[in-house]
């Protein structure tokens, strides 16, 4: 996973959904917002439990697993997923098995399609965070060569105005 710096926008509480990503600067139409590798990608049409779920994030690094618990930001999530961080064995107990269920329920809040075509969804530490809208001023683009996700303006955003895709 790799995390571009954000110079052009910051997290803050949104109205739209929880937090969201705001312009720092100008934008002008065209720029590239944000780029990013996913913390991993999951087909939307494939069968998603608690377990499958709960495998992704263990094999991910000490700090990817903290990115992932770090989505819950802002959500009712945070709390119990943070059960997830270190977890090795017999997740489909007690308290693990709730843990999956809200994982599974954070995977699908801010999880981004990898593209319009594709049934590949993924979720992004800084990425996850930007919200939609019906009326966007941004566009999710994927290049498969760089494994990554790219947001570019798609209209001029003014200084403190949300991102949205």
């Amino acid at each position: 996973m790799t995390q571009a710096p954000t110079p052009n926008c910051d997290r803050r509480n949104s109205p739209l959904h929880g937090m969201g990503y705001y312009a720092s600067k100008h934008l002008g139409r065209g720029q590239v917002i944000l780029s990013e590798t996913p913390l991993f990608s999951m087909s939307s049409t494939a069968p998603l439990t608690p377990v499958i779920l709960l495998n992704e994030v263990n094999a991910l690094s000490d700090d990817e697993k903290q990115a992932f618990v770090d989505l819950g930001e802002g959500t009712s999530y945070r709390k119990v997923i943070s059960t997830v961080t270190g977890l090795k064995q017999d997740v489909q107990s007690g308290n693990d098995l709730q843990a999956g269920h809200y994982a599974i329920a954070l995977f699908w809040d801010r999880h981004i399609r990898l593209s319009p075509d594709s049934d590949d969804c993924a979720l992004f530490p800084t990425i996850s965070f930007v919200n939609h809208s019906c009326n966007p001023n941004a566009e999710v683009y994927w290049d498969q060569g760089g494994n990554s996700v790219i947001i570019r303006a798609i209209v001029d955003i003014g200084k403190g105005q949300e991102v949205t895709i």
